[in-house]
Order: structure tokens, then sequence, then C-alpha cells
């Protein structure tokens, strides 16, 4: 049973053809900034698949047969394909950090929140090291904070030049770690943690803000940002990217999506997942037909890779119980 979350949308249940998950094994590492696998989070497992969905891995299992806990969160670590998820055991229970190898082994915590302390985003960057940011309310306040540490939990910082930075998900912050765009599509620009003020700048100028939905998501190199944008037709949406390395420039459309008519992907206002491939090479599209509270035997999850500016792509759809949320390593 999946729980509402205030920290972050996730991938519920999803199986590959109805097929049980293969006996765990490691998936490949990344090379030369090229994605090898893609992974989706199940409540409380964490599973891999390669990029067209199939091979499908079991890493992480969590099952306490509590029905209340579950993985709000995660991220694959550069280089080493390491996983960082943030996870809790209920509601009411504290929200621990923890890291696995790329095959799931070595389960560690690396930092335990406390009680009423809320966790918006655990992201692993370059050279082994984690961002995370939370918030808590005391006396009709709101207190944010932005951290960093390595990734055994270790020297542990406080970046408050950040704190304002921190309501966002982990797919608006760069895994090089060198920026993050907001919400509001505001890009900090970051050199060794700091805060380039005079380097950051709205990159949503001359763009259609109203027409975006969703989050824009920013490249692993803090290069390119990518979103999705409605189009006078209703069963039209494009996805558009936009380089950010100069000022006002215009974004260009990647991709003109259609919603199907019938089979997979046959969805009326669908709410769309998009996540960098490939550094900032390639994008892939998401979304799913989901019940609730339970998920149905029907219920998927459609996705797509793309190249920006070419119309071939490579399509799949996970059935079950439906999900939101996919991330490449």
């Amino acid at each position: 049973m999946l729980f509402a979350s205030a920290f972050t949308l996730i991938m519920l249940g999803c199986n590959n053809n109805g097929n049980e998950p293969e006996p765990e094994t490691e998936p490949p590492v990344t090379a030369a900034g090229l994605s090898t696998a893609i992974y989706y989070v199940d409540t409380f497992k964490v599973y891999s698949t390669d990029l067209s969905g199939g091979n499908r891995k079991l890493l992480i299992n969590e099952d306490l047969r509590s029905e209340n806990n579950y993985i709000a969160g995660y991220s694959i670590m550069p280089g080493n394909n390491k996983i960082v998820y943030h996870y809790t055991t209920g509601y009411l229970d504290p929200i621990t950090i923890k890291i696995a190898n790329a095959d799931g082994t070595n389960i560690k915590v690396l930092k335990t929140l406390p009680v009423g302390t809320n966790l918006h985003f655990v992201k692993a960057i370059a050279g082994n090291r984690i961002y995370f940011a939370t918030s808590a309310s005391a006396a009709g306040t709101t207190f944010r904070r932005f951290f960093v540490m390595n990734e055994d939990g270790t020297n542990e910082k406080e970046l408050t030049g950040l704190s304002s930075f921190g309501n966002i998900n982990d797919s608006q912050v760069s895994s090089s770690g060198k920026g993050l765009v907001t919400t509001t599509g505001y890009f900090v620009k970051l050199n060794n943690d700091v805060f380039l003020e005079t380097e950051s700048y709205n990159v949503l100028t001359n763009e259609k803000t109203a027409d975006i939905i969703n989050n824009v998501i920013i490249s692993s190199d803090a290069t390119r940002i990518a979103f999705i944008s409605r189009t006078s037709s209703v069963d039209k949406y494009e996805i558009r990217v936009k380089d950010i390395t100069s000022r006002n420039t215009s974004s260009t459309v990647a991709y003109t999506y259609t919603i199907p008519a019938t089979g997979p992907g046959a969805i009326q206002y669908p709410s769309f997942g998009l996540c960098w491939v490939d550094g900032n090479q390639k994008l892939l599209l998401s979304y799913g037909k989901m019940t609730f509270p339970k998920g149905a035997p029907s219920d998927y999850v459609f996705c797509q890779i793309l190249t920006p500016g070419q119309t071939t792509v490579t399509s799949w759809n996970f059935t079950g119980d439906g999900s939101l949320t996919i991330h490449a390593n």
C-alpha cells in the first residue's frame, strides 16, 4: 500500500511483463557519461532495468510488512552507481538516509533525522558526496537547511548560503554538483558548494511559463534544462530543451509527443515524469495509469527514451500498479 508523501512522488508496484524479478546482480557502472540502467521504486523496493525496460532486477527490499514503510526518494551516485535513498517506517517515525552498493548489498544508515523534520531531497553528486535539504516548523515559522556529506556520512556540513533553495526535488539538482534549478526557474550556479550569485539567473526568461507542467529538470553537468509544455492541442505536448550556459536564449522543441488514441499510453491528461539519460544527451518521458489506493493488474507506466531533434524513440511499458518517476544512472 502506498501512503501519500509530502517529500516526493515515487514509483509504485511495477511488474515488467508480469514476471518476477531475476536474481539480483550488479548493474553495469556508468562509463564516459553514458547511462546503462534505469531505476524505479515500488513503495519499499528498488529495481533496475536496462534502457528498454527489460532485465528487471530487485536491488533493495525494505519490506517490514507494516504497510506504513516506504522509500520517499532516491538517487544514483555518479561513477559507482551506489544507491542513496531516504526511507521511513511510518509518518510519525524519523526519516533515515541510507546507502547501498550498486547491487543492493551492504545497506548502511548514514543519518537519522529528528522526528518532525522533513527531507525534501537526497542527491548523490560527483566526488562520492551527497546533498540533502530539510525543513522543520516551529512557532509558525519554517526553517530550511541545506547540507552536504561524504558517502559514508562523514564530514557533514551545512551550506547556509543554499538554505533558501532546498525546497526542490532531486531532478532539479545536477549530479555534478555544479548547479541546481528552483521550481520558479532560478538557476543557482555552484562552485565547490558555493553559490555564485553573479552567474545565477532566471532560466525561464523568454518562456511561456504558464504552459510548463511539472518541474524543470537540470542536466548532470548543469548546462541544460528540460521541461514539458502544453500546446494548443489537448493531446500534444512539447518536450523542450534549453542551453543555460548563456543568458537570454530560448528553448527549442526536442520532441513533440502525441497521446495515442488507443493502446499503451492512451491516457487523457497524464501526469508526466521526465529525466535525463546519458548526461545531457537524451530524455526519458514517463507517465502511468494508476488506481488508488491499491493498484490494479491493468495499471501500467508508459516510457519513451528520446534523443532531442530525432524522431526515433525507444518505448516500453511496465504493467502493474503505475507510477510517475524514473531515474537513469
